[in-house]
């Protein structure tokens, strides 16, 4: 038995078979473990962050982290970057902000 449907108007009058495109009584989950991963390496940066002894590199450090978070979750990528680059010039590359860039697509300055 063929379950395929055309779609008219959509998707170009292509043919799909198995498709839900709209449905009724669908409940979606959005499991994103991209975010988990990412806030836990968030919590391992702010962990180096802290570790710092000189005051004044931690707390910039710790605002640029701030704003670099902000940044990524408002999808704000020129900031993010330009963020990230701080962090980086001023931590080096820590495994926790290398991941950071990672998940938010910055590429490391190496």
């Amino acid at each position: 038995m063929d379950n395929r449907q055309d779609i008219k108007d959509s998707f170009n009058n292509s043919t799909y078979g198995n498709l839900n495109v709209k449905g009724d009584n669908v409940k979606q989950q959005n499991i994103n473990i991209r975010n988990k991963d990412q806030e836990k390496a968030f919590l391992e940066l702010f962990d180096y962050i802290n570790s710092l002894e000189d005051e004044s590199k931690k707390v910039q450090a710790h605002y640029n982290a701030e704003e670099l978070k902000l940044a990524i979750e408002e999808g704000n990528d020129t900031k993010a970057k330009k963020l990230f680059g701080f962090l980086q010039s001023s931590l080096g590359n820590i495994s926790a902000l290398i991941t950071i860039g990672q998940f938010a697509g910055l590429p490391p300055l190496i």
